[in-house]
């Protein structure tokens, strides 16, 4: 008896197994897994954006709030300030002459000389001095001078030499000083004549020339 309850037991066993596990024998299914972070991420945003859209169109569809008026222009300055619609020229107002002046009618005694214009007078010029003979006076020089012993000149310098037809006009530079013809030399000696090719001068009654470098 023993040996059939065994074959019994041996017999179901297999045939179990060959069934595959029963409802019995199987786990628990495992929980489902969560959603990963960046979906629900990806889930926010578009509903930012969905948000944002719909506040863009309702603001487009809401009525504009109306300008206020502007406020009324007299006719006299809206007449005055408005331009021109074609254009702006100076030249399209009249222009305004000034009066003409009467001109004083002559005499019917009255001679024609009295009319005409007096003759413009010729200028006077002032006739130039003849300096040739002067120029070409002949004179020692400061150093025949100063050879000759008779006289202790300064030491002079001709620095400037500035000669012209008119006598106003001349000037020199003696010893880094200006003179003209007629004055004296802090040295002592007297500008007698400048004339082309130096200046002339006199030293206690000694006539001599300074020459031009």
């Amino acid at each position: 008896m023993s040996f059939i309850l065994d074959a019994l037991k041996k017999s179901e066993s297999e045939r179990q197994r060959q069934q595959g596990p029963g409802l019995m024998d199987s786990g628990v299914s495992a929980r489902r897994r969560r959603l990963p972070a960046w979906a629900i991420i990806i889930c926010v945003l578009l509903g930012i954006n969905v948000v944002i859209l719909a506040v863009m169109l309702l603001r487009q569809q809401s009525p504009a709030a109306p300008s206020p008026a502007p406020a009324p222009v007299p006719a006299k300055v809206a007449a005055t300030s408005a331009p021109n619609p074609t254009h702006f020229s100076p030249l399209d107002s009249a222009p305004t002459y000034a009066p003409e002046i009467p001109v004083d009618q002559p005499e019917p005694g009255a001679s024609s000389t009295a009319q005409s214009t007096p003759a413009p007078r010729p200028q006077r010029t002032e006739p130039v001095p003849d300096t040739s003979a002067r120029d070409d006076e002949v004179l020692p020089d400061i150093g025949q001078v100063t050879l000759a012993g008779g006289q202790t000149l300064p030491d002079l310098h001709l620095d400037v030499h500035v000669y012209a037809t008119r006598a106003a006009d001349r000037f020199v530079y003696i010893n880094m000083r200006k003179y003209r013809e007629g004055a004296v030399l802090a040295e002592g000696l007297t500008v007698e004549h400048i004339r082309r090719d130096g200046v002339v001068l006199n030293y206690q009654g000694v006539r001599f020339l300074l020459p031009r470098k």
